[in-house]
Order: C-alpha cells, then structure tokens, then sequence
C-alpha cells in the first residue's frame, strides 16, 4: 500500500488532487490499525478497536455462561450463550442463579428457551408438573438431517394451572424442545388439541403455514 500510495504521489501528483491523497492516507492508516469493526458513511467512517477479550464455545459460537462473551475496553459487551443472545438481566436470571421451571417454560424465544433446557435439562424444567396427559404425537424424517423428529403434545397440571405443553426431539441432534403453550390459540382462537396447533402457535404461524413449512423441512 505505501508503494501504491508513493507511486501516485510520485507519478501522478500533478493529476490527483492533495485532498483525495490525504483520504487515502487515512484510508490506509484505518486498515493497518487493526481495526475490529467499520461502519461506513457517506462522509464518516466509526472504528471500533479489537475487544479485550473474546470466549467462543468449541463450535466457534460467542459463548460464556460466567460473564460476557465480548468486551471491549470501555467496558461494553455482549452475552451470549452457545452462539444465543441475552440481555444483561436475562443472563443474570437464568445464569447467575437458577431459574424455576416455570421461568423457563414461560420463555416465548424458543432459541433461548433451548439454550436453557440444554444448561438445566428437561428433567428440571418439567419437574413441578403434577399431572401430565399424552393428547396426541406425531413422528416424521427430517428432510435436511434425515433423521427422526417427534413431536408430542400434552396436557399438564402444575399447580392449580392447566396448559398445554409441546415437546419436539430431533434425534440427529439428541435435544429436544419443550414449550409451554395455551390451551386456545391468540392466533385463530382455537383450542389447541393437536401437536401441529402447538407448533404453529410457537412460530406464531397458521397450523396451515407450519404444517407447509414442515413438509419442506424447514421446522
């Protein structure tokens, strides 16, 4: 680059203008400074330096369950947790201390919800409940892993609260995804009593989208 930059000023400094030399300068100054991130503008370009520190999972996802996944040296930073995002107070929540089954349940982002169910298990997160009632289940191959899928839907009693909860398993991955849903839908008013309803619901979709989206292997 400074070859470059020498060769124009040498060659060509009586057709380029001093300005447009004096921005590449800059120019060339913003990359060789080790920059971690430019956001550039019309007539403005912000650089972030490098951060302190920054801790990946072994996947290569951000990842930390102790503090944040990247700081920077004024003190901001992420959380993030197997590649998932959390605000500040939601890691404190569900990191810092232990979260009720319920607290978990109740989670509408399902990434996070899994996120979760993967740090305190299934058993946990399903152990207040009193009462629980297999009302339908459906099995089917994965389009994209061809592997086993299952889903099941159940009736549950965990308290004096009677709800729905929908479980998926993806056996390629061993997980599974619990989430606790109404018994009507806020989406087309109907009761949910099939494992499909409670899909839809959960992707805040029509049965009839997610039943679409299922057959191309997308959920």
């Amino acid at each position: 680059m400074d070859l470059f930059s020498n060769n124009c000023r040498n060659s060509a400094s009586e057709t380029i203008d001093e300005k447009i030399l004096d921005r590449f300068k800059a120019l060339k100054n913003a990359v060789l400074c080790n920059s971690f991130l430019n956001v550039f503008f019309e007539n403005a370009c912000f650089i972030s330096k490098p951060p302190i520190f920054i801790n990946r999972n072994e996947e290569g996802k951000l990842h930390s369950i102790h503090t944040k996944a990247i700081e920077f040296a004024d003190g901001y930073g992420e959380y993030y947790v197997q590649g998932i995002r959390f605000d500040e107070s939601d890691f404190e929540k569900y990191f810092k201390n232990k979260p009720t089954p319920m607290q978990i349940m109740e989670i509408r982002n399902q990434e996070q919800k899994a996120v979760l169910i993967s740090k305190w298990g299934l058993d946990y997160v399903l152990s207040e409940i009193e009462e629980k009632k297999l009302i339908d289940s459906y099995q089917t191959i994965s389009k994209i892993t061809n592997k086993l899928i299952t889903y099941e839907l159940y009736r549950i009693k965990i308290e004096a609260n009677v709800m729905n909860v929908w479980i998926a398993e993806d056996h390629s991955k061993h997980t599974k995804h619990a989430i606790l849903c109404p018994m009507i839908s806020d989406i087309d008013g109907q009761e949910i009593i099939r494992w499909s309803q409670a899909g839809a619901w959960s992707f805040e979709m029509t049965e009839e989208e997610y039943l679409d989206n299922l057959k191309d292997g997308e959920s």
